[in-house]
């Protein structure tokens, strides 16, 4: 049996003075840019569902083009839904991430796809299990504060970036990032259930209109992976009716 010693507890960094990039009138520039196009310009939504969503608080939607132009004031009323604290949960209370603009944080970063090998000293590509090693790494480090994998799984093909949630998650206390750039088009529904055995356990979670994809960790957290319905449509299908969501904490986005 492995044995592994205590993570110790993070050390953030206090936000005593904070700069201002941009001036007062600057900032209500950037406001009046931002409402004009997205009242004029719009943003398209390939997703029958959101555009119906959209239409029925009153924003002007071209069905054809799937082109949604929303006005200053469904903005400002959206905005004014929208929570000013966030909190990043680790597997453990005392690793949450209170995001409230007093402190900032320190993470890893990547993400790259060669390492050094330690035993051999020659380059080759990375694998789960060095984002695994690099994970533990982190966890034993009070300055870092939450653990973004720095290579990719490159052994497990277009699943990787699941695999390197795994690593992350079953090998950290503290919070876990992660993102993936491959299109759902491109990744089929049965690979990816399949990763479920690899994984703990995959649900999906839908919340105020929205859908995300959740990997349940071994306690009552999970990662949640904030996504539109259209980019979640195939693995969504893969994993509908197979696990109930639940209302966990978010150890990983």
């Amino acid at each position: 049996m492995e044995q592994y010693s205590e993570t110790p507890d993070i050390i953030s960094i206090s936000s005593h003075h904070k700069i201002e990039i941009l001036s007062p009138s600057e900032i209500d520039t950037l406001k009046k840019g931002t409402y004009q196009l997205l009242a004029e310009v719009g943003v398209k939504y390939p997703s029958k569902k959101a555009l119906t969503i959209f239409a029925d608080h009153g924003a002007e939607i071209d069905w054809d083009s799937c082109i949604v132009r929303i006005p200053p004031d469904l903005v400002d009323k959206a905005m004014s839904t929208a929570p000013r604290d966030i909190v990043l949960g680790g597997r453990e209370p005392r690793f949450d991430l209170t995001l409230d603009g007093s402190r900032s944080y320190l993470t890893t970063d990547g993400c790259g796809v060669h390492v050094i090998d330690l035993e051999t000293r020659k380059k080759r590509a990375s694998s789960k299990a060095d984002v695994a090693m690099m994970a533990r790494v982190a966890d034993a480090i009070p300055m870092v504060s939450f653990f973004w994998p720095m290579v990719s799984a490159q052994d497990y093909g277009k699943t990787a970036p699941l695999h390197e949630c795994h690593a992350g998650l079953t090998n950290t206390l503290k919070h876990v990032r992660g993102g993936t750039t491959v299109h759902p088009d491109l990744a089929s529904a049965s690979e990816m259930a399949n990763t479920i055995e690899t994984v703990d356990v995959f649900c999906t979670i839908k919340k105020n209109g929205k859908t995300a994809i959740a990997i349940m960790a071994p306690s009552d957290t999970c990662l949640v992976t904030a996504t539109t319905a259209i980019q979640t449509k195939r693995v969504t299908k893969a994993f509908r009716g197979l696990y109930k969501a639940r209302t966990p904490k978010p150890v990983a986005t």
